[in-house]
């Protein structure tokens, strides 16, 4: 049985499977959307403000970057969009 040359592999038997890309932990990323600032990234405290896209900030943190564009070098990717607290 076997070794005979009569054995034919599938495709599947030829083919090693690529591993999967590891994605971080989907609950990981949600909670960081609510206990953590989109912008300083420090954990969220009182008072909080959130924008039109849902994004939470701390208001002090936002009021700095208002003042001074360059206070955080990537607030411009994150809320470029807000122009003021009204």
């Amino acid at each position: 049985m076997g070794n005979d040359g009569g054995s034919i592999p599938d495709r599947r038997d030829l083919v090693k499977n690529k591993p999967k890309a590891e994605q971080a932990d989907k609950a990981n990323q949600i909670r960081a959307l609510w206990f953590f600032c989109a912008l300083s990234k420090r954990a969220l405290q009182e008072p909080v403000v959130s924008c039109a896209l849902g994004k939470l900030y701390n208001k002090d943190a936002l009021i700095e970057y208002l003042l001074d564009k360059s206070a955080y070098g990537d607030g411009e990717e994150i809320c470029g969009h807000i122009r003021s607290l009204k």
